[in-house]
């Protein structure tokens, strides 16, 4: 019991602290303590119905506790490890990061578009354990001066680094929006 409660203690202090600092390292640390707890579970489970199984004559039924007890754990992890196994792969692998960030990215991008009247912008990103890679574009609807333009990707970077204190970004402001689509290639070469 005491086993249960420790575990449960810890992983509960470090869930909390893995979400206040965004730390993947720390949310990985928290599940193997779950994994601990639910562990502790099983065993405390087993013990306290192999003991109630003894007390009214079941002795029968005390050669399926365990095996019940260790099919029902594993029904519990595996879709909490896969989804995890699923999700660090992706990381690994530099995928695209969860939808909630892309939509945060988004967000992000939009109240800049709006607040200097641009005409669009465009977010790409990747996630590689806790580095956020982003590339930005953002349309123009008229010519700005460089330094008009450094001064908002400035502010855009402040407000993505608020964001994610990982993150790496290129913001990238164009007029022509021809030589951001590859497939027009052929029609730069002749402009």
């Amino acid at each position: 019991a005491l086993s249960l409660v420790v575990c449960a203690a810890v992983y509960t202090i470090l869930k909390r602290e893995a979400n206040r600092v965004k730390s993947p390292v720390l949310r990985a640390e928290s599940k193997a303590w779950l994994l601990d707890t639910l562990l502790s579970l099983a065993s405390l489970s087993a013990m306290l119905i192999a003991y109630i199984a003894s007390r009214f004559s079941l002795t029968l039924l005390m050669r399926y506790i365990d095996p019940v007890l260790t099919l029902g754990f594993l029904v519990c992890m595996i879709p909490l490890l896969g989804k995890d196994l699923v999700q660090y792969s992706k990381e690994l692998l530099g995928a695209a990061p969860a939808s909630s960030t892309q939509a945060a990215l988004e967000r992000i991008a939009y109240k800049f578009v709006r607040k200097y009247d641009f005409l669009k912008a465009e977010v790409f990103a990747s996630k590689q354990g806790r580095s956020l890679n982003i590339l930005m574009y953002i349309y123009l609807k008229e010519e700005r001066s460089v330094l008009q333009l450094d001064s908002i990707r400035l502010e855009i970077l402040k407000a993505l680094y608020s964001y994610s204190n990982w993150c790496e970004a290129d913001i990238i402001f164009t007029l022509d929006d021809r030589w951001v689509d590859y497939t027009a290639l052929p029609s730069l070469q002749q402009a």
